[in-house]
């Protein structure tokens, strides 16, 4: 009996990420020319153009059918990256251009074999025809900067690269994470965890557009299903996203705020955006993905106060792509841009424009504090020298406590006729069982007027 292809994990690991990502490509770039003849590619045929790509069969374990099938979507991708600009051009509708990827679609074998790290990690790539729903419904224009946090084989990001706006690709998995740095080599790949994609990212990584199909209920480290992934993933990228952007989301359809389960998370969500358009799809859109599970596409502005109500942003589930596309068509609203900033190619200009703003507000009140200085003229011969007198301090033996802070006062210097300090102080216990040092250096005046120059 031969082996199942995921009983030889110690071959499999053979091979690096990066040399099996290779080998993928391969194989993507031998199943590309039956995409562009409109050729159905079925079980036994994909077999073959893996066995000739890895130089292997499934049972030697070199190679597993979840890798089959992310050939597949990498031959998508560079089916939409070779013809992707034309089939747009020539189309004469978006409902026309998700009808021909629906062909496209089609020609790929249903995903009917799951790995054990698909399984467990909800590795489920978002199928051609609703990933491009998605992007259109972001509305993506040439000056955007998108993020996608869990990009796996490229199936949403390849959306923003044929509108030419800039692109961050994140994956976790580090064999997706190769084959993404191949597809996109122009854009750059991170490999962090999506949950917490906000806390992981380099600051000046500002997107103005967030495309994303998370796990439901998987986390990377946590056994068996983890209730609050959703919401960690939504929350997280909804902090990293610049005022103004869209968030795009592809959930499942539990994931709303008629539901109890998720009440805070959209309570949170309330307090920085709005819920543009929501509205669950029937499992049957999933199916040839491997799985029938209800997905729900849900809109996102990060600007506050713009939700119209329930009733004119929740809608019935759609049966099919068609349904959904019409939907968002005639439903999903434009971009409501609150920064005008916003939605350039780099996060930086918007960034600078802030740090522009604030040094102006910065210079302005240093001169209102000026002028108010001027109103009151300098008078020398009220500034005296200030004077004190050394004070040798050794730190108490019989009354540090155990606690965190102690009480603070002046040790190692005195000042004739100083006054209390209005409220009470404290220092660490720590310091305040040391003696600081007894200063040597006498001042000449209170005060150093700017307009005088120095006096000490």
């Amino acid at each position: 009996m031969a082996p199942h292809p995921n009983s030889n994990p110690a071959r499999d690991s053979e091979q690096s990420p990066d040399q099996k990502s290779d080998r993928l490509l391969k194989a993507a770039e031998l199943l590309l020319p039956s995409f562009e003849r409109g050729v159905c590619i079925d079980q036994g045929r994909l077999r073959e153009t893996m066995q000739a790509a890895f130089g292997a069969s499934d049972t030697s374990g070199a190679w597993v059918w979840k890798d089959a099938y992310d050939a597949c979507e990498a031959a998508q991708i560079m089916m939409l990256s070779k013809y992707g600009p034309a089939m747009i051009a020539k189309s004469a509708s978006p409902a026309s251009l998700i009808a021909l990827y629906e062909r496209i679609a089609e020609l790929a074998p249903s995903h009917t074999r799951r790995s054990e790290t698909s399984q467990k990690l909800q590795q489920f790539s978002t199928p051609l025809p609703l990933a491009a729903i998605a992007a259109h419904a972001a509305r993506i224009k040439p000056t955007d900067f998108v993020l996608e946090p869990s990009a796996g084989t490229g199936m949403l990001a390849i959306h923003p690269v044929l509108q030419a706006a800039s692109l961050h690709l994140n994956e976790i998995d580090p064999l997706r994470a190769d084959l993404l740095s191949l597809l996109f080599p122009k854009h750059i790949v991170t490999h962090h965890d999506a949950g917490t994609i906000h806390d992981r990212l380099e600051r000046d990584v500002e997107p103005s557009v967030i495309l994303m199909n998370p796990p439901f209920s998987a986390a990377p480290g946590v056994d068996g299903k983890y209730k609050g992934a959703m919401s960690d993933h939504v929350l997280s990228a909804l902090a990293r996203l610049a005022p103004g952007g869209r968030l795009v989301l592809i959930s499942g359809a539990n994931f709303s705020a008629a539901n109890a389960s998720f009440g805070k998370t959209f309570e949170r969500i309330a307090c920085v955006a709005s819920i543009r358009f929501s509205a669950p799809i029937a499992g049957k859109v999933y199916a040839r993905h491997g799985t029938t599970t209800e997905t729900r596409l849900t809109i996102i502005d990060k600007s506050p106060d713009l939700d119209p109500g329930d009733k004119e942003r929740c809608w019935p589930c759609v049966e099919s792509s068609d349904e959904l596309m019409a939907l968002v068509e005639k439903h999903c609203p434009d971009r409501s841009l609150s920064d005008p900033d916003q939605g350039t190619s780099s996060s930086r200009p918007a960034q600078n424009t802030s740090l522009t703003s604030l040094l102006a507000r910065a210079k302005t009140e240093a001169r209102a504090v000026a002028a108010e200085r001027d109103k009151h003229p300098f008078d020398r011969a009220e500034i005296g020298p200030i004077t004190y007198a050394k004070r040798d301090w050794t730190p108490p033996t019989d009354h540090i406590s155990a606690a965190l802070y102690e009480g603070y006062a002046v040790q190692s210097i005195e000042i004739p006729e100083a006054k209390a300090h209005p409220t009470a102080l404290v220092q660490s216990a720590a310091m305040a069982s040391v003696a600081p040092p007894v200063p040597s250096h006498q001042t000449k005046t209170a005060y150093d007027h700017p307009d005088q120059g120095s006096a000490v």
